[in-house]
């Protein structure tokens, strides 16, 4: 192998920011199908709380009820245990999930 065992790790944040920019660009254009797997490419490249929130609210605005619960969840318990702890975000996915359940329920979209 020619890469050496003490190569610096590649900063993933410009990668992710790219992403996130391009995402919050389909939004605007009202194209989740096309922001929803970029919010979630940036979340994996650099796991950041409003990455995250707004990978959630796509995928509540794109009718995918599990995977906007799941992510609701996810911000939850992530803006709780920030440092410092995010209560305005841990508030944004109470009430979202609220939203989220009573959607699926009547099956809104």
């Amino acid at each position: 192998s020619s890469r050496s065992a003490h190569a610096q790790p590649v900063d993933p944040t410009p990668a992710a920011e790219d992403l996130f920019q391009r995402a919050k660009a389909f939004v605007a254009k009202k194209d989740l199908a096309s922001a929803c797997p970029l919010f979630a490419e940036s979340y994996r490249l650099d796991p950041a709380g409003g990455t995250l929130q707004n990978l959630a609210v796509c995928y509540e605005e794109s009718g995918k009820w599990a995977s906007a619960s799941a992510r609701f969840q996810e911000l939850r318990s992530l803006s709780k245990n920030a440092s410092p702890p995010r209560p305005d975000r841990v508030k944004l996915a109470d009430e979202q999930l609220v939203i989220v359940a009573v959607d699926e329920r009547d099956g809104l979209a």
